[in-house]
């Protein structure tokens, strides 16, 4: 028995779709001109900072907060050391809370260090280089180091995924892509950090010329 499975063709199918798409991964029509040209345009490196720097700004916040309490626990004086024999317990699985998050914070940013140092010459070139093909979503669920190792919450992930190659979005831009997988798409992405700064609908003229076939 011989199968094809041929792609499927959204480009002039679904009305709407590219402004959905622009809306619901945060580009527009002019960032979308620049891409076609190969260059990244200058509210998307903006862009790209903040979520590469997300991590770290999550590690200031907690900094941040847990000095506060220092703080007000040494300005307390007295008050401080009686507030910690009535709420001593609380107080600790408190800041053992915090201490593993920030744990957990760390191990993140030692993983995602080696990306943000690549996309610091994808911001100096300001290129951008495309994927054409057959998409489909992914989702995982992993526990990650740090607080999360003790109380077995589990982080979800959501991945778009074009030839191969897995494209970190959201939980909306999923949602979205979901409903539309085996369908021909362009992504517009870093050439070196591999973040996906735009996606449209492609033809078939743009994807790999042997189409995903299954033989029994």
């Amino acid at each position: 028995m011989h199968v094809d499975f041929q792609h499927s063709d959204l480009s002039n199918q679904e009305s709407g779709l590219q402004e959905t798409l622009q809306e619901t991964f945060h580009f527009d029509e002019s960032d979308l001109e620049f891409n076609k040209t190969g260059k990244l345009s200058t509210p998307q490196m903006t862009r790209l900072v903040f979520r590469a720097l997300g991590p770290f700004l999550g590690l200031v916040g907690t900094a941040v907060s847990l000095g506060a309490l220092c703080i007000g626990l040494w300005v307390a004086g007295p008050l401080s050391l009686k507030a910690v024999r009535i709420f001593g317990k609380y107080l600790f699985i408190g800041l053992g809370a915090a201490f593993f998050g920030v744990i957990g914070l760390i191990m993140r940013l030692l993983m995602t260090s080696g990306r943000v140092v690549l996309l610091i010459p994808d911001l100096m070139e300001g290129k951008v280089t495309t994927v054409s093909g057959r998409m489909n979503t992914s989702k995982s669920e992993e526990i990650e180091d740090g607080l999360s190792t003790f109380t077995r919450q589990k982080t979800s992930r959501w991945n778009c995924v074009i030839k191969g190659e897995y494209f970190e979005i959201d939980e909306e831009g999923f949602a979205f892509l979901q409903d539309r997988s085996g369908s021909n798409f362009k992504a517009y992405v870093a050439p070196r950090s591999r973040f996906m700064v735009a996606i449209e609908p492609a033809g078939p003229e743009e994807n790999a010329r042997d189409p995903f076939k299954f033989k029994s």
